[in-house]
């Protein structure tokens, strides 16, 4: 059998770990990071691995196939934590915990050569019991490589970037509010809580430099074949006045839980509205296009709405969510897999990380987010470099409501993004006013 090579890109990478030997690896979702993590691993046979991952049971068995393919380690080379009392075996060259399982464990678990962060954007927020154990871990063992492995290491705004950055250089980086304040524009509102805005600096560019190295679709293109992505906005009318007058409500509320009430309200009001529109553009039009379609959602209220108006209309529809078992959770991919579910309306921090949906070639939104990261997160699920199809991904929008607020956040965010990391692969649709080239004949602007 011919051993699989890697792109040119992804040796590119594997060679500056080798060199900065702490470094935040941005690719990309679907440019196999994961791969290179382990390509790296099979280079160095006489070191000792420590691999934490989201708990997410897909991605686990992910890196198990990829470990035993990639790196070529033997079934008695490794082993998989997925309990909290489970024995650690110190023997092992290569120990995969999940985040969760680690924050148990980490005082009891032996210095590792490598630490493979994979997600590490989850460590975004420092006091977090899972940043704090990786950080008590890193400081406490020293290992001699940290791969920190992520498509958006800006989750949300720049300040996300410190745990990593802290973790690369604790000597550079070892002041959070030193970093907030200079490189982030950090301040304290009117009621003295600290806000941290999306705030692009140059400073923050050339500072985290050396720390990073950044691949994307359209740097790689040129070595493999990027499958086509259609984005579009499908503007779904008019809120109603009940909407409409929240809407005015929120921006006269000063006071900040009141106001984030009412934004929570509003948004499942939004979520509601937009069934019908979105239930015919699905049944109508998509459903004949494309034999499998993810439905991202927010609000479980809404998901389960979703499934109900579907299963009425002959449609077979599931929800993915995240208080499924991780085995409920690979039966509904299997049989989403198979065509045996038509739509998966899945909840996309559930299913945001870790999945490889490349069988399927629509998205729909039918909720917004304010964070970039997550949509961006949501839709590479189904985005893949092993896609053979192109890839039709819609996002729907209610005017006159707060998702108008929401899209001039994404925008901003994304903005920033860009600054700092540099081009970003696929930007957001919503500057788009016209959708013109759709050609669907259906009542979405009543």
């Amino acid at each position: 059998m011919t051993e699989k090579k890697l792109f040119p890109f992804q040796e590119e990478i594997v060679k500056e770990i080798e060199k900065r030997k702490k470094l935040i690896v941005r690719a990309s979702p679907g440019l196999g990071k994961t791969v290179i993590a382990c390509e790296f691993i099979k280079r160095n046979p006489d070191k000792t691995v420590l691999i934490l991952t989201p708990p997410i049971t897909p991605l686990v068995k992910s890196w198990i196939e990829h470990l035993f393919e990639w790196a070529k380690l033997k079934p008695n080379e490794l082993q998989v934590i997925t309990k909290g009392g489970t024995l650690i075996d110190y023997y092992k060259r290569v120990i995969l915990v999940p985040y969760t399982i680690f924050t148990k464990l980490y005082l009891m678990m032996d210095r590792r050569d490598i630490l493979i962060l994979d997600e590490n954007h989850l460590l975004k927020d420092p006091k977090r019991k899972r940043s704090r154990a990786v950080l008590q871990y890193s400081h406490f063992h020293r290992p001699e490589f940290i791969i920190m492995l992520t498509g958006t290491p800006i989750y949300n705004k720049p300040i996300d970037l410190w745990t990593s950055l802290h973790l690369c250089n604790p000597v550079k980086f070892n002041s959070f509010w030193k970093f907030a304040i200079q490189y982030c524009g950090a301040y304290k509102n009117k009621w003295g809580y600290w806000e941290f805005p999306a705030h692009a600096s140059q400073r923050l560019k050339s500072l985290i430099k050396p720390y990073i190295v950044s691949k994307t679709w359209q740097e790689v293109k040129d070595q493999i074949p990027v499958p086509p992505l259609i984005k579009k906005e499908i503007p779904l009318g008019k809120a109603t006045k009940e909407i409409v007058e929240l809407n005015k409500l929120i921006e006269r509320t000063e006071e900040g839980l009141k106001k984030e009430n009412l934004k929570k309200k509003q948004r499942q009001l939004v979520g509601i509205q937009k069934i019908p529109k979105v239930v015919e553009l699905l049944t109508d039009y998509l459903i004949h296009k494309h034999d499998r379609i993810v439905l991202f959602v927010w609000h479980r209220k809404v998901a389960e709405t979703y499934r109900e108006k579907l299963n009425g209309k002959g449609i077979k529809a599931e929800i993915f969510y995240g208080g499924l078992s991780g085995n409920e959770k690979m039966r509904l991919l299997d049989e989403f897999k198979k065509g045996e579910i038509q739509i998966l309306i899945m909840n996309w921090l559930a299913g945001g990380l870790g999945l490889n949906m490349e069988f399927c070639y629509c998205g729909v939104f039918a909720e917004l987010d304010y964070t970039t990261s997550a949509i961006q997160q949501a839709f590479y699920r189904i985005f893949r470099l092993t896609s053979k199809e192109p890839v039709f991904v819609y996002f729907t929008r209610l005017e006159d409501s707060y998702e108008d607020r929401i899209v001039e956040i994404l925008l901003k965010k994304e903005d920033v993004q860009e600054k700092i990391l540099g081009k970003l692969d696929f930007k957001l649709p919503f500057e788009e006013k016209e959708n013109k080239s759709l050609g669907i004949k259906l009542s979405l602007t009543k």
